[in-house]
């Protein structure tokens, strides 16, 4: 593990400029309905193989999904069986903070992804997100730091209101869109969520990576969700809205009329021949 005070790499060494190998996000059968558009987009906008860790029935939907779109993806059942118990034996830290989060499924995000990068694509690099992500435009993704995280950019109005809340219940940045390049990172994280750091889950930490990585931000084009409180604007690259959340104001009626656009045009794109609309 990375130590405290042990210096961070040198963001000008040349091995620093890379490209993800793989896009990959942890997916359930209770989510299965947005790999769909979670793959098809990913594909479509980045031309970046997938993998998905997930069960069985997961793992079922996103083989017919790559086999009917020609998508490079493995899927990897790894929380079938006993997977989500072995995993919950080791978080007797981790504070629950709501039934909506699954701690469980959770490790396995984190402990997947250092098997992704150790085992399974070693010295490939991993963009890492969640099933609800919708990319909406090209971006060849290419990376300067060991590490990217996702500010959440709050609304200025919801941080005057509940900034306090915020800072402690959710934090500064977005576990649901992360770039990670060394196993390194991936263990250390993994470490924190198992140790309770941060206080809320594995988004709580994820503002340490600073002290021991060499880190670095995803803009403001990336991973727009509804706590913006605006619209997506014509630079957006990612949205992060679930496909059957209801929206309840304007700005999330936008975001979701964006994420569907995009999901329409990558399927149309990759359907085969017989099947396009004429």
């Amino acid at each position: 593990m990375i130590k405290r005070g042990q210096p961070k790499r040198k963001p000008e060494e040349p091995s620093l400029n890379w490209r993800p190998g793989r896009v990959a996000c942890v997916c359930t059968d209770e989510l299965a309905h947005e790999l769909e558009g979670w793959m098809t987009t990913a594909w479509h906008f980045l031309q970046t193989p997938l993998a998905v860790i997930g069960d069985y029935p997961t793992q079922a939907e996103a083989r017919r999904i790559a086999k009917f779109y020609q998508i490079p993806c493995d899927a990897f059942p790894w929380l079938a069986g006993d997977g989500r118990q072995v995993a919950e034996e080791r978080l007797q830290k981790v504070e629950s903070h709501s039934e909506y989060w699954k701690e469980g499924v959770i490790w396995w995000k984190c402990f997947g992804l250092v098997r992704l990068l150790e085992v399974i694509y070693p010295g490939e690099g991993i963009l890492f997100t969640d099933a609800d992500i919708v990319w909406i435009r090209r971006w060849k993704p290419r990376f300067l730091s060991d590490v990217v995280v996702s500010p959440f950019y709050w609304s200025r109005d919801m941080l005057h209101k509940d900034g306090e809340h915020i800072r402690k219940h959710h934090g500064a940045h977005n576990a649901g869109y992360i770039a990670i390049r060394h196993p390194d990172a991936a263990k250390q994280w993994l470490e924190w969520y198992e140790q309770g750091e941060g206080g809320f889950y594995e988004q709580g930490c994820l503002n340490l990576f600073d002290h021991y990585f060499d880190t670095d931000y995803f803009s403001r084009e990336h991973n727009h969700g509804k706590w913006r409180k605006l619209p997506p604007s014509n630079e957006t690259i990612s949205i992060h809205f679930h496909q059957s959340e209801v929206p309840r104001n304007a700005y999330s009626m936008q975001i979701q009329v964006a994420a569907d656009r995009a999901r329409r045009h990558a399927i149309e794109a990759l359907q085969p021949n017989e099947n396009r609309v004429s």
